[in-house]
């Protein structure tokens, strides 16, 4: 009797453990209820290291038939933890695809959007209740509208083409497709050739991990392949900003303005350097040119009020106190202070 007791608490026992670690794989996986209805619209995600392993994987889901897919801020964390690393998205009936750009990374609501060279995928179809409904569309909305989108070659379903975009330094070698659902793979990835979005994410990778040398050498090829790639001018801007190459700073922010005029943060940023080297006639110029983009963005009129008080207009510097009053209470009282207290 004793025995059966016994036999029935570790049943017991093994049962209640495979349900928590069952959950706990539920949870991690971050899936919403109405994406796991709608199964073709479920990708695999895995990671892989220079050697052709797989050493994460995780679970995403399409939201837009371009080749847009939505996952958790995790995996996205695992990638960018060395530039070496490879993100691959397998997709069921369709076969394997790099990860072509990052479109979006939020960790507050945990939630990262990237693109895959990829069209005529199954989307699922966003509830408008559901919570990040409004932010999903909203961001592939910017991605389409400020992104020029080449025409993707069809795929063979039965051996479909697996690219990587990050450089490796071991000669590479082709990946073939990897079956939905495999866990591991020892083959490593063929890599395409004077691509700027491989540089450009490569530097994106060591930006990350403060390796601004390497970084700005990787803008710089991207450039080299592409002048008019937006994105890597304006990173370049922010790195020479850390590094205190004012200058070069301005001249970067200065040609992404050429490409792009109607880019608000841009001229926020410009704006800032501005103030920094004390130009600050300059910095008032360019916020007012930020202003003519959107009247209502607060922290244009908080970084035109620091402008006008430290070029010795304190009166206009108030009537951006009043006006960002209106916009953003807290953002004005942090104006306050710095001008008046």
């Amino acid at each position: 009797m004793e025995v059966k007791k016994s036999i029935s608490f570790i049943v017991f026992f093994v049962v209640i453990f495979f349900f928590i670690i069952f959950s706990v794989i539920l949870v991690e996986a971050k899936i919403p209820d109405f994406a796991q209805k709608q199964e073709k619209a479920i990708v695999a995600i895995s990671i892989y290291d220079k050697n052709g392993v797989e050493i994460a994987s995780e679970s995403g889901f399409i939201v837009d038939s371009n080749g847009i897919i939505a996952t958790n801020c995790k995996i996205i964390s695992q990638w960018l933890e060395d530039v070496e690393y490879v993100l691959i998205v397998r997709i069921e009936d369709k076969g394997s695809y790099p990860i072509n750009k990052l479109i979006s990374y939020n960790r507050r609501h945990d939630i990262a959007l990237f693109e895959i060279k990829a069209d005529g995928l199954i989307a699922v179809n966003i509830p408008s209740d559901f919570k990040l409904s409004d932010y999903i569309k909203r961001q592939i909305a910017l991605h389409k509208k400020f992104s020029k989108k080449e025409p993707t070659p069809k795929k063979s379903i039965e051996t479909p083409q697996v690219e990587t975009p990050i450089p490796l330094k071991t000669e590479p070698e082709k990946l073939l497709e990897v079956p939905f659902g495999t866990k591991k793979s020892t083959r490593k990835l063929e890599e395409k050739k004077d691509n700027p979005d491989e540089y450009f994410i490569k530097g994106l990778k060591y930006e990350s991990v403060k390796q601004y040398a390497n970084a700005i050498e990787a803008y710089r090829k991207t450039l080299k392949i592409k002048p008019d790639h937006i994105d890597a001018h304006a990173n370049l801007g922010m790195i020479y900003y850390k590094l205190g190459r004012y200058s070069d700073a301005i001249n970067a922010y200065k040609q992404a303005l050429k490409i792009k005029p109607d880019v608000q943060a841009l001229y926020n940023k410009l704006g800032t350097v501005y103030i920094i080297t004390g130009k600050y006639s300059e910095a008032i110029d360019v916020f007012e040119q930020a202003l003519g983009i959107n009247s209502r963005n607060p922290n244009t009129h908080f970084n035109l009020g620091i402008a006008y008080y430290l070029n010795g207009d304190k009166d206009a510097a108030y009537e951006e106190y009043i006006i960002l009053n209106k916009l953003d209470t807290s953002r004005a009282e942090e104006l306050f202070d710095l001008l008046y207290r």
